[in-house]
């Protein structure tokens, strides 16, 4: 009983240590959080006493100059005008406006907007140099929409120009339109404090920048074109014909006169092998299938899409190639028949008819191949699209190349030609050219001079299957 009473005193002893140690802590931590607000509020009436002291002495700064401002007394201002290398530019003009005045206020002077921009709300005060660059495009641009008037005056022969009795206060030096150089407005105050000196009297001198001259197309010419002349049939004279381009010059690489055929077994052949190869591997990965017999359909698919184009490339250059043989065949028997000249190409020396919206200088023929094509003037890429082309040379001169598209109906199977295979070319004056094949060759697509070399009287090519070579046929006049 002794022993219960005794541990019943040790707890409620415990108690009262335990609540009198938690008011001992409460109570030191109020005290701290006292002293740290007192601390917090001396810091922030100290540095407001000293912002407020810095502030009276900017004030104090800032408004001795216009303390000691004399607004009675009388400025100018003289510009002097000259380019980056110091060459003076005269006869320029420069328009002053006064944006503001400085007024005495009882022993204080303050800026105030005057001359028509009081309602222009900019600020003057304590500009920086942008500050300031910015404010005269702001003003320039109220001047502008207000219509306000201000002195205009030119430079003279030694680029100089200058203003007396002006007032004091802030102006707007605004440039005039000049054809070669430019300047920007600017803002000049009177008077201007200088090295803690009051300048009554400004000098300025704004940089004249050189306008880039413009550069105009050039005119196109106005002279009617020559009119044909008219002579008896069979009477041919020159007439000029459309200027030959760059392109219809000798090139350094031969004309690209083929269908795009080679990437349709590229693109087969390596459709087929991811197919394969994503069936083998589906065995075991079919994720990986999946991606390798993908792509392996889109080539395919590609190969396809490009087969299908050639074939119809190849119908539309038939259907081409027929209506240009008409339409030449017609435009010629017409000619004939109303006895009218036959014009002459310069560049080739040979007669021409104009059908279809192409120059025409004759009928090629290849029995063996059951070909009868027309023969255009001069070459083009939109051109060889419709029918054969004359490259260079001529017939008359015994040195024609003539080039055309491997389409089965041009020049497609010209490499079966064999040796002594005749050709025929009809010119639009209506002689016959019959020539005897020589030989068929493959030059590279750069062997120009070799294309052009050789004692060859006529001369026809085109690509190769896959386009990346040419197919010549080399021809010697019979007939």
């Amino acid at each position: 009983m002794g022993s219960g009473c005794n541990r019943l005193e040790m707890l409620q002893l415990q108690q009262k240590v335990r609540k009198k140690m938690k008011g001992r802590k409460i109570r030191i931590r109020q005290g701290v959080k006292g002293w740290l607000l007192a601390l917090a509020m001396v810091l922030s009436l100290c540095s407001g006493w000293k912002q407020d002291v810095c502030a009276q002495q900017s004030q104090s700064s800032s408004s001795n100059f216009m303390q000691d401002v004399d607004t009675d007394k009388k400025g100018s201002i003289e510009i002097l005008f000259d380019t980056m290398q110091d060459e003076p530019v005269a006869n320029a003009e420069f328009t002053l406006y006064q944006v503001a005045a400085m007024v005495d206020r009882g022993g204080y002077t303050v800026l105030e907007l005057t001359g028509g921009f009081e309602g222009s709300n900019v600020q003057l005060k304590n500009l920086t140099a942008q500050q300031s660059k910015d404010a005269s495009a702001a003003l320039l641009e109220y001047q502008r929409a207000n219509h306000i008037s201000g002195d205009t005056k030119r430079t003279d022969a030694n680029g100089k120009l200058s203003w007396t009795g002006l007032q004091t206060g802030l102006y707007l030096l605004v440039p005039g339109q000049m054809q070669k150089y430019r300047t920007d407005p600017s803002l000049i105050s009177i008077p201007t404090n200088v090295n803690d000196q009051l300048l009554y009297d400004m000098s300025v001198n704004p940089k004249a920048e050189r306008i880039p001259d413009p550069v105009y197309p050039p005119e196109e010419s106005e002279e009617p074109p020559t009119p044909e002349v008219k002579k008896p049939p069979k009477k041919t004279e020159t007439i000029v014909t459309p200027q030959i381009t760059p392109e219809q010059k000798t090139p350094e690489k031969l004309p690209q006169t083929g269908q795009l055929r080679w990437p349709i077994l590229a693109l087969s052949t390596v459709g087929a092998v991811l197919l394969f190869l994503g069936w083998w591997v589906g065995r075991k990965k079919k994720d990986c299938s999946r991606a390798l017999m993908g792509l392996g359909i889109l080539l395919a698919a590609g190969a396809v899409g490009i087969s299908a184009y050639n074939i119809w490339d190849s119908s539309r250059a038939e259907t081409a190639v027929e209506a240009s043989l008409e339409a030449y065949e017609e435009e010629l028997t017409a000619v004939e028949q109303e006895s009218e000249a036959l014009p002459v190409d310069e560049n080739s020396g040979m007669t021409f008819v104009e059908a279809d919206g192409l120059c025409w200088i004759g009928e090629l023929e290849i029995p063996s191949l059951q070909l009868t094509l027309p023969v255009a003037d001069p070459w083009s890429y939109p051109s060889l699209k419709k029918a054969p082309c004359r490259y260079t040379g001529s017939a008359e001169e015994n040195s024609l190349i003539i080039a055309a598209h491997n389409y089965k109906r041009h020049f497609g199977n010209i490499g079966l030609l064999p040796e002594g295979a005749t050709v025929k070319f009809t010119a639009v004056s209506g002689d016959v050219y019959e020539y005897e094949v020589e030989k068929v060759e493959t030059l590279n697509p750069y062997a120009v001079d070799e294309m052009l070399s050789g004692d060859w009287d006529l001369t026809l090519f085109t690509c190769t299957y896959g386009g990346r070579k040419r197919v010549t046929v080399r021809c010697s006049l019979v007939g």
